[in-house]
């Protein structure tokens, strides 16, 4: 008789993980909150420039998440690049994004939220460039 098999337990995420994934939800959040005047990131007086914040935030985290909670299998590289060169990469441009936001001024919750989660993504992508190789 056949006992049935468990998958391998995959570790508990690390600490540059969970800022990746709860970076990449915060931003998500905020974008949906007051981000400058009277308009969030996805309306039509910041459409598309601030849009691209939670978007480069999303690229950032879902991969992740995939193969984290779906247990996804993704290819190696896309583009020539890995996934971590992808995760530093974007997250590194949304931080220049954001603190080019900030000479702009009159910024609201919105953008705040954003730029924490944004600050999050760029420490666990700078912390862990090979956090779950994916």
């Amino acid at each position: 008789m056949d006992t049935p098999t468990t998958p391998a337990a995959r570790p508990a995420p690390s600490p540059a993980e969970i800022a990746l994934l709860a970076g990449g939800a915060v931003v998500v959040v905020g974008s949906f909150l007051d981000f400058g005047g009277t308009t969030n990131a996805w309306g039509s007086g910041s459409f598309p420039i601030a849009t691209l914040l939670p978007l480069y935030a999303l690229l950032v985290a879902v991969p992740l998440a995939l193969t984290m909670f779906a247990k996804a299998t993704l290819p190696a590289e896309v583009l020539g690049l890995s996934w971590p060169q992808w995760r530093v990469g974007l997250a590194a441009m949304n931080a220049l994004m954001a603190i080019g936001w900030l000479l702009v001024g009159d910024l609201e919750i919105g953008f705040w939220l954003m730029a924490l989660g944004i600050a999050a993504q760029a420490y666990g992508a700078i912390a862990a460039p090979t956090a779950s190789s994916h």
